[in-house]
């Protein structure tokens, strides 16, 4: 196994950010920031007692950056220990790691890996800015099983009425108690704050925006990065086919990859957690995964090849 680098990377307001480093550091492919899901830190992409995402990647010639985004794993303090942090505060992060990837290799491409939250906020930044984000910096964003469930993407009505009450009732208990409490309720390794949680109620009001009024689906609509947004018909409930299509779908240079299938009102495939931390499940994906990053990375190196050509 090679060894993993370490880097911390000082946010705008001074939050420290722990990002491990894996892969070979030249080379045809890309460096790949991988991000992870809330409720969880970056050990659901990169283990070494298990094969994985960012090892699998790093097999396919890319260089692999996982974060602990803030508020998780070494990126603390967590929640549990009082830390506060917002939707917008893991947007603004996207920026601080596209620009270690950047300082890292200078003159190679970039890709974007988000499993769920990491998935979501990603894409927002890649709205909100594109001339911070976009080429040269990076030539792919991945968004694997992310979904923020907008309002009126499900085709029942059950459902819907199963999320506004579950995120109705979760948003309570974090107001009540000032976070998630992910751990003692067995729902991941760390909790979240109040702040962050509470944001998807104005998602599911039909506000997904900032704040100040920043319209983030707006935003998507001017993501100019190629998108691959992956989807498995066996996550039941937090990134279902059916509602997280209609994230990508705002999106210009959107790929839609299904993984498993459905039969009637049943769907097969990797589950939510499971698409990145079951081998068995999820190694396919991945290899899809590093396999369409080299095909953009390729194609940006042509286009900057293109470019810096003379002219005859």
């Amino acid at each position: 196994m090679e060894p993993v680098r370490s880097h911390v990377v000082t946010a705008r307001d001074g939050w420290r950010l722990h990002v491990r480093d894996v892969g070979p550091l030249d080379g045809p492919g890309a460096v790949v920031v991988a991000g992870h899901a809330m409720m969880v830190d970056g050990r659901t992409l990169l283990r070494d007692d298990r094969p994985c995402l960012a090892w699998t990647l790093a097999a396919a010639g890319h260089r692999v950056l996982v974060p602990d985004l803030r508020g998780h794993g070494a990126s603390g303090p967590t929640a549990a220990e009082g830390g506060r942090w917002t939707y917008e505060d893991l947007v603004g992060d996207v920026y601080e790691y596209v620009t270690l990837a950047t300082r890292l290799a200078p003159g190679r491409p970039v890709a974007l890996v988000g499993h769920s939250l990491f998935g979501h906020v990603s894409l927002v930044a890649a709205g909100l800015d594109p001339a911070r984000i976009a080429w040269p910096r990076v030539c792919g964003l991945v968004a694997l099983a992310a979904d923020v469930w907008l309002p009126g993407a499900e085709p029942g009505a059950v459902v819907e009425w199963a999320k506004d009450r579950l995120i109705g009732v979760s948003s309570r208990v974090a107001r009540r108690l000032g976070r998630i409490p992910a751990r003692a309720l067995r729902l991941g390794t760390c909790d979240e704050p109040a702040d962050y949680w509470c944001f998807f109620e104005r998602v599911r009001a039909g506000r997904f925006a900032a704040p100040e009024g920043t319209d983030y689906l707006a935003a998507m609509r001017r993501v100019s990065v190629p998108v691959l947004h992956v989807v498995s018909h066996g996550d039941h409930l937090l990134a279902r086919p059916s509602s997280a299509r209609a994230l990508s779908a705002r999106v210009p240079r959107a790929d839609l990859l299904e993984v498993g299938r459905r039969a009637g009102p049943v769907g097969f495939g990797p589950g939510h957690v499971q698409i990145v931390t079951d081998p068995a499940a999820g190694r396919p994906v991945w290899h899809r995964i590093g396999a369409w990053i080299r095909r953009q990375a390729d194609a940006a190196r042509r286009a900057l090849d293109g470019a810096a050509a003379p002219v005859p």
